[in-house]
Order: C-alpha cells, then sequence, then structure tokens
C-alpha cells in the first residue's frame, strides 16, 4: 500500500487502523481500512481517488474519529462538510453548514447529560489562510442500538463561536483541535509558520 499525503488515523472497535490519504496537492482522496498486516479492508473515494463530491467521496479528507457506534466522522475539507460512515460502509450522511469554510478538524466527547448523544466539536476556517475560523458545537444522536442509525443529514450547529485566525508568511488555518471532555475547553493547533496553539474556555451560564 502506498500513501502519499496522510492526515489523521484512527482505530475502529475491532482494532482496524483507518487512515485519511489526501492533503493539499496529492496524489489521494480516499478514507481506508486496513488490518493489523496492512491488507485493505475497505476502501473509500471517488474512482481513481480523484477529488469528489458524492457520498463516500472526498476532496481533502483531513480529520477522523471513530463515536461508541463504531461509525467513522470525516472531515471532508473541501466538500465544507463532515461525512459520516458506519465501519461496514453504511452511509449516514454529512453535516453541511460551514457555508465556504473548510472543515478541517473535529473533536468528539460524551454529552454529560445525554449517554445517548454526543457532542461534536467542529473547527473550520477560510481556505485561503487568515481571516476568520469558525467552531460549531452538534448534539449527535448516539443511541447505538436504534435500528437504523439516524441520519446526521438535518443536524444544525446549537451553538458556535468565531476564532480570528492570525495571518503568517504562509497559509494559516485552524488544523486540529482538542476538547477537554470535563470543561469543554477547547485547544487549537494552527497550521501557518511558527504560530503558537490556542486555548479558549469555556463559560456557561448561570
Amino acid at each position: 500500500m502506498q500513501f502519499d499525503e496522510v492526515t489523521d488515523i484512527a482505530w475502529d472497535h475491532a482494532g482496524h487502523f483507518l487512515v485519511t490519504d489526501g492533503d493539499l496537492n496529492g496524489l489521494n482522496n480516499r478514507l481506508l481500512t486496513l488490518n493489523a498486516q496492512g491488507q485493505v479492508l475497505a476502501h473509500w473515494g471517488a474512482p481513481g481517488d480523484q477529488p469528489g463530491s458524492g457520498p463516500k467521496e472526498f476532496n481533502l479528507p483531513h480529520a477522523l474519529q471513530v463515536d461508541a457506534c463504531n461509525r467513522i466522522w470525516v472531515a471532508d475539507a473541501l466538500n465544507h462538510r463532515v461525512q459520516l460512515i458506519g465501519s461496514d460502509g453504511t452511509y449516514y450522511g454529512s453535516i453541511r453548514s460551514f457555508n465556504d469554510l473548510g472543515v478541517y478538524t473535529l473533536d468528539l466527547i460524551s454529552d454529560p447529560v445525554n449517554p445517548l448523544q454526543a457532542i461534536l466539536f467542529v473547527g473550520a476556517s477560510p481556505t485561503t489562510g487568515g481571516g476568520t475560523g469558525q467552531i460549531s458545537l452538534f448534539r449527535v444522536p448516539m443511541n447505538c442500538s436504534a435500528n437504523p442509525l439516524p441520519s446526521i443529514d438535518n443536524l444544525q450547529p446549537f451553538t458556535h463561536f468565531e476564532v480570528p485566525v492570525p495571518t503568517s508568511t504562509s497559509t494559516t488555518l485552524l488544523h486540529s483541535i482538542a476538547v477537554d471532555p470535563k470543561t469543554w475547553d477547547v485547544y487549537l493547533a494552527v497550521l501557518g509558520g511558527a504560530l503558537p496553539p490556542q486555548k479558549w474556555v469555556a463559560h456557561w451560564p448561570q
């Protein structure tokens, strides 16, 4: 297996290895599942691994998360969406509420109030670099016994906040996110030059 521009890795519940292969100017735009011996078990992408915009097709797949239901969340950067795919290939739709922002990063934490849902944090920023990015929060269904599991096509954020993206000598983007599951504080890595990471502290009503 020859990779080109790997952007993220994750593991599913069976211990299989997931890879998004397709950064900017790369040869591939695909999501792969491999076993411990490196054999490809599943391969999702447009024909020839070219950029595509249909279900389970990608234009710069950038970040991965596997949830409690063994579904795969993919930040599909230049399609301006998040896709949700079952480990068996079932397509659960996409979130498309980011306008023309590139969706480069996401994180998923448990909902402390409702165990049958989780909180999805999605970071998006202008694809040209700089400007104003956005962190959007979604309540996503996590009732793994539901049959069928619901689509995410109609999900809208319950809140969001804007993040000024600093300028640098190179293109700057909100490139990676990590969320403290207890405090919901948000940590951001910004791509471009020698820019420091950012911490955004959650402030709760009452």
